[in-house]
């Protein structure tokens, strides 16, 4: 990159750690560290945790998906339009959540099921959470030594080094940084700040790539329709590796079922001044992904348009050498998107981009190093101290985990062999806590018969069934017991070829015999999939034989007699169908703002599902899915530039809004995490009577 480019990416670091510091002054109790003091913004809350959520892996695993499946991959994301839209609009999970005025999902488990279960649930998560975190950092070093065209190895003090754990040094060290400042409430802040920055800049790149980089439509189009029409047209798509429909019916259904039970960005679960704001936080977060959208699948599709056009023929060779030499078949499909970018990007452009991906980077490492440490700590530590922890000594034990959770990624990300697509990879570690989570919190929240050993039961069918996978997916160890099965057990090696023949004969036809495999033929989503389909089963069952009796929901929701002034509710939430509706707690505003969600939605999900009908019916061509696209490209352009201020405007204003509360509100020592009889401690001394729904 040139040195312009570079100037660009040190501004932007120094702007993010100049705010962090001015936040420290407003963290001074425990709940501010883990929670940002609940007075959080449904703006600042909505573009904050979006900017957590995006991450710079994500950006590379959207390069992987989208170099595969093109535009199509955007259709079928389509099927979840309805699902987010359900969730959001009800306040699924997240409203009665917050209604229990937790600090982490484990707590919850203490209060609903035991405190040994919390304890138990909080290590598997906090192992899961880090074993996901691992590749994070690798992923991203390894994204600008090829994007920056920097050495592979750097020699200091006579050793080769590899770049990689530098610039993994380095982003882990700034998120360190970050978070010793002062917790959720930096957080908070600088992930909102990075949020605003992406979104500007997603937008900026996705027309110079329109405009700039091809002209026009037909040169994008063109070369899709006669190189890889699949691309373009989605009824194509079960002929795309790994991510065709069924890649995106499981991810459909995971959305509802583990809602919430990924605590990567724990922190902003319970940062919400009350249910309400988190309520609307998701709503609003409908819009948030407007931006980003098209910039996901523009991106890789012109990758893919530059590496075979006759035009490009001579980079795309040299990239394709480059990328072959790499020898690991996953790292090179990250490399020819990444190095297709860096030569089509001019000076500026190129530090533009690389700003985007650096401060990505640093939301999610910031956000999950966080959740990770805090999960650790609130639910491993603090359930088994007796004695409490004084708010200052609480702090820094929470600031020790952190730093423990950035060392161990660290070794985890120079060590671990990547073997399959990131977005696979995530499937596959996050069924580790997802398989059986989704069953224990909706059972919990909502279903008085769930019960602990319920809950056991379903959390270890699902690590177990994700954590063989993880194993054996790292080829020696597979090749190892592939080789005892042959060599020792040949009539169990014959049941397996038998049984793979006859129930899923295209494995068969692909990779062979068991003797030939050189790891498990299941991705992570269908082996995330039958992870679910095992512990919902279980979840069920287990409770119905050991339930005695029914749970007091009421008590664990504030609701009814149990009713704390600070919650300050205008009425008990709908039931049924009712939760659907607008409530009395919704102003003019949030109705208006209720209303036109519902509309675009209700738009999009119309448009998926006419032009599916009219597909199958056999009426389209790829030229039409061509110009299909190129119409949706330009009102998903126009519609970011008021979405973009708007929740800017909003975010800002929730930023002086926190800041003003933060400094007069009281603290209450209690309010830390601890459980007693199935409630919160800090129920019986609650201070915090600044809880109220936001106009």
């Amino acid at each position: 990159m040139h040195i312009i480019d570079w100037s660009i990416v040190v501004v932007s670091i120094c702007f993010i750690l100049g705010i962090a510091w001015t936040t420290k002054r407003y963290m001074r109790g425990v709940a501010d560290f883990l929670a940002a003091g609940r007075v959080g913004g449904r703006y600042m809350i909505c573009v904050a945790e979006g900017a957590a959520w995006l991450g710079a892996i994500s950006i590379i695993a959207s390069f992987e998906t989208g170099y595969k499946a093109g535009f199509t991959s955007l259709w079928w994301q389509q099927l979840h339009a309805p699902v987010f839209l359900l969730i959001s609009l009800s306040g699924w999970i997240i409203y009665r959540y917050r209604e229990t005025r937790v600090l982490t999902l484990a707590q919850f488990f203490e209060i609903r099921y035991s405190r040994r279960f919390r304890i138990f649930a909080g290590i598997l998560q906090w192992f899961a959470g880090v074993i996901n975190l691992g590749i994070f950092p690798a992923v991203t070093a390894r994204f600008f030594v090829n994007f920056s065209n920097l050495p592979t190895e750097i020699n200091i003090l006579s050793n080769a080094i590899p770049t990689y754990w530098i610039i993994m040094f380095v982003h882990l060290g700034i998120a360190l940084l970050l978070l010793m400042f002062s917790g959720q409430v930096g957080v908070l802040v600088t992930d909102f700040c990075q949020g605003v920055v992406t979104n500007i800049g997603f937008l900026s790149l996705t027309i110079f790539f329109f405009i700039f980089m091809f002209g026009d439509w037909s040169g994008i189009a063109d070369t899709l329709i006669n190189k890889n029409p699949e691309m373009i047209n989605p009824m194509l798509t079960n002929d795309v590796e790994d991510f065709n429909i069924w890649f995106y019916l499981i991810a459909g259904f995971s959305i509802v079922y583990n809602n919430m039970a990924w605590q990567g960005s724990q922190g902003y679960n319970a940062s919400a001044r009350n249910p309400h704001e988190a309520r609307m936080a998701r709503v609003i977060s409908n819009w948030r992904g407007v931006p980003n959208t098209i910039f996901f699948v523009l991106l890789p599709v012109c990758a893919y348009v530059f590496m075979n056009s006759p035009e490009f023929s001579q980079s795309a060779a040299a990239i394709n050498n480059s990328a072959a030499n790499i020898g690991n078949p996953a790292l090179s499909n990250q490399i020819r998107v990444t190095l297709a970018i860096a030569k089509m990007l001019p000076v500026g452009l190129m530090g533009l981009f690389a700003t985007i991906m650096t401060m990505t980077s640093i939301s999610t490492l910031d956000t999950y190093m966080h959740s990770w440490g805090s999960i650790f700590v609130q639910d491993v530590i603090i359930p088994i101290r007796k004695k409490p922890f004084s708010p200052k000594a609480h702090i820094l034990v929470l600031k020790a985990s952190i730093i423990f959770v950035a060392v161990f990624v660290f070794v985890f990300g120079i060590f671990y062999r990547q073997t399959e697509d990131i977005l696979l990879f995530f499937g596959l570690t996050g069924a580790i806590v997802l398989g059986g989570a989704g069953s224990v919190i909706i059972g919990g929240l909502y279903w008085r018969r769930g019960t602990t050993a319920a809950a056991y039961s379903a959390m270890i069918t699902g690590a177990v069934l994700s954590l063989g996978k993880i194993v054996l997916d790292q080829e020696v160890l597979f090749i190892k017991v592939r080789d005892f099965i042959v060599k020792s057990l040949p009539g169990f090696l014959q049941n397996i070829n038998s049984f793979v023949l006859d129930k899923f004969p295209h494995i068969a036809e692909k990779y062979g015999s068991f003797e030939l495999w050189s790891r498990i033929p299941i991705n992570g989503q269908w082996m995330f999939a039958f992870a679910m389909a095992s512990a919902i089963t279980v979840y069920i069952a287990v409770s119905l034989l050991t339930c005695k009796s029914k749970f007091d929901l009421e008590k664990m929701l504030h609701r009814d007699s149990y009713q704390s002034k600070a919650d300050n509710k205008k009425e008990k939430p709908a039931m049924g169908l009712k939760i659907f509706g607008i409530t009395d707690e919704f102003t003019k505003k949030d109705k208006l703002i209720y209303l036109i969600t519902i509309c675009w939605s209700i738009g999009w999900m119309a448009v998926f599902i006419i032009g599916t009908i009219y597909a199958i019916s056999g009426n389209t061509t790829t030229r039409g899915w061509a110009k299909f696209w190129q119409v949706q490209f330009w009102i998903f352009v126009i519609a970011s530039v008021p979405i973009i201020i708007w929740l800017t405007i909003g975010g800002v204003k929730n930023m002086f809004e926190m800041f003003n509360d933060l400094k007069a509100s009281k603290r209450n020592e209690l309010d830390d995490g601890r459980v007693k009889d199935h409630h919160n401690l800090s129920d019986e001394v609650n201070e915090l009577g600044s809880e109220t729904v936001s106009k």
